[in-house]
């Protein structure tokens, strides 16, 4: 279980986070908003986003304050599959219209689906880096080709790279997964009542590891979930948070000399 697995490695958000990061967004569907809906679905049917990338560009230049204009360049890089760009334009947006409870669902699922992306990037490299590790200790039975090809000296040579690689797209994975947090928390905010919105909270502070945020929105979801089989499953991850929560404290809490 997820839960048992993070409790048994609590270790700092950017050691094993690529581990952390698939097998959470597998398990908890992190990325989708509750009842299957997901805010980025509108991108396939709205024809909202009107004007060249150029054209809005020029626009927003020229009245950097027009939010209107920015949600159209978010929308034109998104469509253009320019997700960096987009979520830039987002943020801007998001600072002229903070309370706008739709688009900080959108930019936030933006950024959980990053986050995932980089996840299985990490996965990628870090199985790379098994391989070659096996390989310089000495090819096993059954040892995959890549262990077996190079030489010791050279299969070390090529762990200093992928090791950078990884610890790159592991810091990519965490800033991701925190941007989408600080969002949807801000989205909670503006809607108290809305389950969605309290269960991507609970979810992505799951993620970072960031427990005494996940406590309190779990708590909620738990309150307005009315379907009792969904209620009695929201419960166990409450005894399973809990837990961690207690483990982080106690881990990070100092000792007495």
């Amino acid at each position: 279980m997820l839960f048992e697995k993070i409790r048994r490695t609590q270790k700092p958000v950017f050691i094993m986070l690529g581990v952390v990061f698939a097998v959470s967004f597998a398990f908890l569907g992190v990325g989708s908003a509750a009842n299957g809906v997901n805010p980025l679905d509108f991108f396939n049917s709205s024809s909202s986003s009107s004007g060249s990338i150029g054209d809005l560009t020029n626009k927003v230049h020229s009245n950097p304050k027009d939010s209107g204009a920015w949600l159209s360049l978010a929308e034109a890089y998104y469509t253009k599959g320019q997700v960096p760009e987009a979520l830039g334009a987002y943020q801007t947006y998001l600072k002229l219209k903070p309370n706008d409870v739709t688009e900080l669902a959108t930019a936030a699922s933006l950024y959980d689906s990053q986050a995932g992306q980089y996840s299985q990037l990490a996965q990628y490299y870090q199985g790379k880096l098994t391989d070659l590790q096996n390989g310089a200790a000495g090819p096993a039975a059954g040892a995959s080709q890549l262990t077996t090809a190079f030489p010791t000296p050279f299969a070390s040579s090529l762990e200093a790279p992928l090791q950078q690689q990884l610890s790159t797209v592991q810091s990519e994975a965490s800033a991701a997964a925190n941007q989408a947090l600080g969002l949807w928390k801000r989205a909670a905010v503006v809607q108290p009542t809305n389950e969605s919105y309290q269960q991507q909270v609970w979810r992505d502070a799951v993620v970072v590891q960031d427990y005494k945020t996940a406590l309190p929105a779990l708590k909620k979801d738990i309150a307005l979930t009315t379907d009792p089989a969904t209620k009695k499953q929201l419960q166990g991850y409450l005894k399973e948070v809990e837990a961690l929560a207690k483990t982080s404290t106690t881990q990070t809490t100092p000792t007495s000399p």
